[in-house]
């Protein structure tokens, strides 16, 4: 199996503790599909749809292949186990509070559904964490504007973090001045438009010039972002942070904060100072409470 494609017995969802029989195959491809012409029709979905529209061929080809299809269920086999470990562990660090609420659940479900994990096997990764409801936090008034702040965060997320920050977007080295992070925009949008074969990657950042647009619509603009960039240095670690942090009430105890430690040292690669490092400077950009670790007694 080629490592740039998803594997297709993961990708038509089929259960691996039992044969899979050619029915059952025929039967995976029509709901594949069938989910695929919805998908398209839809504007949140179509990029990714554009994508699995793609791998149609291969995944028939692939599928009905006695002997390829035995060969993909090997790969699968291998693949779901890191899968469930990415799971388990972000599973954790949401539930390093004490407990997982229903829409983080689902959001993990939803999130890990195309990777291969079946919502029972989440339920059974995740059989030992608490799943109860609680009542947001206040919203901290942000650096930028809420209605900003929301559709960058949801940009970045539903393109799986591409990018650092607008400045790592854009290709500049901050700081910089709105003439010149504007100037940059209109360079990316003539790369989207002179394009002869773009891809639907490159497509999707149509968007996120509009939203540089607003956000630097002068040089407060510029200042905002940079307060709210400096203290949310790494976007997936930071929202998972203030997801938690609010739902925990603005409180981040000892133990959340060393689950978003580890989380970071896995994820990002970093050292554990480091890590500790971005973990605090979210939590006080935040203005979160946090419980720091009681110190180890001295040696006598």
């Amino acid at each position: 199996m080629s490592e740039s494609r998803p594997n297709f017995i993961l990708l038509l969802g089929l259960e691996m503790s039992s044969p899979i029989t050619d029915d059952a195959v025929e039967e995976a491809i029509s709901r594949f599909k069938t989910q695929l012409t919805l998908d398209e029709k839809n504007p949140r979905r179509a990029a990714d749809a554009a994508e699995r529209r793609r791998l149609l061929t291969e995944l028939q080809r692939v599928m009905r292949d006695p002997s390829l299809r035995e060969r993909e269920i090997a790969a699968a086999h291998t693949a779901l186990k890191s899968v469930a470990d990415d799971a388990f562990a972000e599973a954790q660090a949401y539930a390093s509070k004490g407990f997982l609420t229903p829409k983080e659940f689902e959001a993990l479900a939803d999130r890990y559904a195309s990777r291969g994990i079946s919502r029972q096997a989440l339920e059974k990764l995740c059989s030992r964490i608490r799943i109860q409801e609680q009542p947001d936090a206040p919203v901290k008034e942000e650096s930028i504007s809420p209605d900003l702040r929301e559709a960058l965060e949801r940009w970045l997320e539903e393109q799986n973090f591409p990018f650092y920050s607008l400045y790592d977007f854009l290709g500049v080295e901050p700081p910089c001045t709105q003439e010149v992070l504007l100037s940059r925009v209109e360079q990316k949008e003539r790369e989207i438009l002179c394009a002869v074969d773009p891809t639907q990657e490159l497509l999707a950042q149509r968007p996120l010039c509009a939203l540089c647009r607003r956000i630097f619509e002068d040089e407060d603009g510029v200042r905002r972002y940079n307060n709210y960039f400096n203290g949310h240095p790494l976007p997936r670690l930071s929202l998972m942070i203030c997801r938690q942090g609010m739902t925990n009430g603005g409180f981040v105890s000892a133990a959340m904060r060393q689950s978003f430690i580890q989380y970071a040292m896995r994820q990002e690669k970093l050292t554990e100072e480091q890590a500790a490092y971005l973990v605090d400077r979210v939590c006080r950009a935040e203005g979160f409470r946090v419980e720091l670790p009681a110190p180890t007694p001295a040696l006598s």
